[in-house]
């Protein structure tokens, strides 16, 4: 089974997302503004989003990952971390931005050091993104940009969620290892904002769990959101995508190949999810009423 994500158009909802964006001004307070390192993959995104580019020092390596990062190419105009607190440390950073997960190690040592770190702990919901934007903004003295990123996140997802409305679409992801996005994540919001019926959550499965091939077949969800290789060499990972039974369980066109970069983190970007999703549920729904 073999499918390529289409290219957004103009009017979608990362091109309005990324004109609104363009060519925000500073904040006029602050004369000085902290200094900030970032050593987790999502608050290295919200730093290149809020911050502006003289404050940021170095972002995790992570960031330049073309399959994970958004925003690879941006990242590479400013220095990598391995997330090592010695490393971080001779940055002599005002601030440090660390994701719950990692390392203890590395954040106590820096905060032993006298570097103030603010922790970020994964977003489970497309309301948390707002937020999290608004905590970036007020930590790096950048509140107006980030009430301006906020706005246009709330119009991109209009864009997003706009077409016919209609009773919900059942649907389901499975990634990778037979994975799936059941309740409580943020791909499960993603999916309720775009009006698609979360399969994996109906049947009870909560967080990231493990789907049978069979329990996948047996639903027959007419969506079917399946992700895409994170690195070159995860043939085997994915090689359960390429099952005949695949070509029995969802329409052609309710297939959504959806690179883990668009989801991974609570970005604005994922307004783009939203809208590619609901795109799918809204020629599902058309196909069978023209079918009844």
């Amino acid at each position: 089974m073999r499918a390529k994500i289409k290219k957004l158009s103009k009017g979608s909802a990362l091109a309005v997302f990324g004109a609104m964006l363009f060519g925000q001004a500073p904040d006029a307070a602050a004369s000085e503004p902290p200094r900030v390192v970032s050593m987790n993959l999502c608050t290295d995104q919200l730093l290149m989003l809020v911050a502006q580019p003289e404050q940021i020092l170095s972002v995790s390596e992570l960031s330049r990952d073309r399959y994970l990062s958004m925003m690879h190419r941006e990242s590479s105009h400013f220095p990598a971390n391995k997330g090592r607190a010695e490393e971080v440390y001779l940055y002599k950073p005002d601030l440090v931005l660390a994701g719950s997960y990692t390392s203890h190690a590395s954040v106590s040592m820096l905060q032993n050091l006298g570097i103030t770190v603010e922790l970020f702990s994964p977003l489970g919901s497309l309301a948390d993104i707002p937020k999290a934007i608004e905590r970036v903004g007020e930590l790096v003295g950048q509140t107006e940009k980030a009430k301006e990123l906020n706005a246009a996140f709330e119009q991109a997802l209009k864009v997003a969620q706009q077409g016919d409305q209609r009773d919900e679409v059942r649907a389901a992801t499975f990634y990778a290892r037979r994975y799936t996005a059941g309740s409580g994540t943020l791909v499960h919001d993603t999916m309720e904002k775009s009006g698609l019926k979360n399969v994996a959550a109906e049947l009870g499965l909560k967080g990231t769990q493990s789907m049978p091939l069979e329990m996948l077949v047996m639903e027959a969800p007419p969506v079917l959101v399946v992700g895409a290789p994170v690195s070159e060499g995860e043939a085997l990972a994915f090689e359960v995508l390429s099952h005949p039974a695949f070509d029995r369980t969802t329409a052609k066109d309710g297939l959504v190949i959806m690179k883990d970069r668009y989801t991974i983190c609570g970005l604005p970007y994922i307004s783009a999810a939203v809208e590619m999703l609901k795109k799918a549920g809204d020629k599902v729904a058309t196909a069978a009423k023209g079918n009844s």
